[in-house]
């Protein structure tokens, strides 16, 4: 059994609509599943699709409170969990990649890491929906060209790696617990469940063959949000994630610009180059011991 859920706001409805539409098309739903879509501040219309049940929230929570309450409710059920940003518009054959491993916590790669160019199309790192209306055929042709080129491909695990859509299995959920809600309404609290997983001994990296094309920020940054709101925001994460896990592992996992020369400093680079981050997080919190 699989719980999906997925957040809408007012500010990002057009998006919600595509993503859910994409979903229901091109995911393979069994009897059991459920996908719950989460009213973050009371803009949502019920769902036409009887498949899709909407959730209230009483008031505006942030990322990590909204995935704690599904994923207490999946711990209740034994099923796993899948968390899907809503401005994601997702291909044919996208999850099952991110089935096949219970001890690893398996993500879609996107245009953000891979920019694609069918034909005069361009799927760049961060687009708007009109940069994708109208295309919908060459995403799917995107698509198919990402899984030829990575069929071969073992592996895909930069240390910077935002939890866009993501799967835990019961068996990560059950070990890992519920996300930290210290950071603030969105940020930090995936590079903190990140570390905490590869601590705990288990994986997270991409399934080289799903891929999902990921609009970027439409729930945060790129929302409309103003200036001054996002640097508190940022501002706040910045320093709890400091606080708890040292100015290394902030520089490593949250893209700081100094992630090369803390690799460097420790002797780093080589473990990066293997895939090692168990070592990169368990040296850094070593030196961190150190003073």
């Amino acid at each position: 059994m699989i719980l999906f859920m997925m957040v809408t706001t007012a500010r990002s409805t057009a998006y919600t609509r595509m993503a859910l539409a994409s979903f229901l098309a091109h995911t393979p739903l069994g009897p059991d599943d459920r996908v719950i879509l989460i009213d973050n501040d009371g803009a949502a219309a019920p769902p036409a699709n009887g498949r899709v049940e909407l959730v209230r929230n009483r008031w505006p929570m942030g990322f990590a409170a909204n995935v704690n309450q599904v994923l207490e409710w999946a711990r209740g059920s034994a099923a796993d969990l899948v968390v899907l940003n809503n401005d994601i518009i997702f291909t044919p054959g996208w999850l099952p990649p991110l089935l096949v491993d219970d001890r690893a916590i398996l993500l879609p790669m996107t245009n953000q890491h891979v920019e694609y160019h069918v034909g005069d199309v361009v799927f760049p790192a961060f687009l708007d929906l009109d940069g994708y209306l109208g295309r919908e055929g060459e995403l799917r042709a995107a698509a198919r060209q990402h899984a030829a080129t990575w069929a071969e491909a073992a592996v895909f695990r930069p240390l910077h790696l935002s939890f866009h859509a993501f799967r835990l299995s019961h068996t990560v959920l059950t070990t890992l617990g519920p996300f930290d809600e210290h950071f603030g309404p969105a940020g930090g609290e995936d590079g903190d469940y990140r570390i905490r997983a590869h601590l705990a001994g288990f994986d997270v990296r991409c399934a080289p063959t799903s891929f999902v094309l990921h609009f970027g920020g439409r729930s945060t940054w790129r929302s409309g949000e103003a200036d001054s709101e996002r640097d508190a925001r940022e501002a706040t994460m910045l320093a709890r994630f400091r606080a708890k896990w040292g100015d290394d592992l902030t520089e490593l996992f949250l893209h700081g610009p100094g992630a090369n020369a803390v690799l460097s400093r420790h002797g780093l680079t080589e473990a990066v180059a293997v895939d090692n981050v168990k070592k990169v997080i368990e040296t850094c919190l070593m030196r961190r011991c150190r003073g």
